[in-house]
């Protein structure tokens, strides 16, 4: 075959002349050589480029996931804090209810505390004027019974100084002879004396009292015997009369005489 060269073994190869053919084959040969070197060589230049570009793409890619992931990290903050100030407001709020809760508490224990007090006031007014109510009817029946009893007892005085009075007028038959014993030159007294116990608005006074009436007004009440016929004068001061004086009632009113 061309282009082998066998060898019998023990001999020493030597070298064969080249002939032209030989020196055409070989540089085809070596153009062959060269075009499959320049074509391995594109091929590496080739798997050079596609590993760049396979390299690039990865750092792309990469970059591309790191934006990716910082873009989910800012997202994720950002929900983070959406929702924590979501929960401090939620907070807030809560905390403003509550309060406002409290204040409407406070307030309507307030208003409660007040109503009592004002209750509490109203039923002690009430209480007051029921004493004072009840007071002012004991003082009323205390007076009128006062009043009943000092009427009885001005009664039963009045009753004694008749029964005295007419005691002493059945032991002296008349009072004339002690008028006309007196002296002539006063006889004209004397009459006027004798008219003046015998006239018909003449009277006894039997008793003076001092009242005090509901409306803390004070009156004077003079009762006076005409004759067995009692009558009572009211006076608004301190008359001056005294028990057991004789008086005249004339020109509406009593006089001393």
């Amino acid at each position: 075959m061309e282009g082998r060269s066998f060898r019998p073994a023990g001999i020493e190869p030597r070298p064969a002349a080249v002939k032209p053919v030989d020196a055409r084959r070989n540089e085809a040969r070596a153009g062959v050589s060269k075009v499959a070197d320049k074509r391995a060589e594109a091929r590496r230049a080739e798997s050079r480029r596609t590993e760049a570009r396979i390299a690039e793409a990865k750092r792309v890619a990469e970059a591309k996931a790191a934006e990716i992931r910082a873009a989910e990290a800012r997202a994720a903050e950002a929900k983070l804090a959406q929702a924590k100030a979501t929960g401090a407001k939620l907070a807030q709020a809560r905390r403003a209810a509550e309060a406002r809760s409290a204040e409407v508490k406070l307030a309507e224990a307030r208003r409660a505390a007040e109503i009592k007090a004002t209750e509490w006031k109203l039923a002690e007014a009430q209480r007051s004027a029921e004493a004072r109510t009840a007071e002012a009817k004991l003082a009323e029946a205390r007076l009128a019974q006062t009043l009943a009893q000092t009427k009885l007892a001005e009664e039963k005085l009045a009753q004694t100084r008749r029964a005295a009075e007419v005691a002493v007028a059945s032991a002296r038959p008349r009072a004339e002879p002690a008028v006309e014993t007196r002296a002539a030159s006063r006889a004209s007294d004397a009459r006027a004396t004798e008219a003046a116990y015998t006239c018909e608005s003449c009277g006894i006074v039997s008793s003076v009292i001092s009242r005090l009436l509901t409306d803390r007004t004070n009156v004077w009440e003079v009762h006076v015997n005409f004759g067995g016929i009692n009558r009572t004068f009211v006076y608004k001061f301190d008359p001056g009369f005294w028990n057991g004086e004789r008086v005249r009632f004339a020109a509406g009113r009593l006089v001393g005489v």
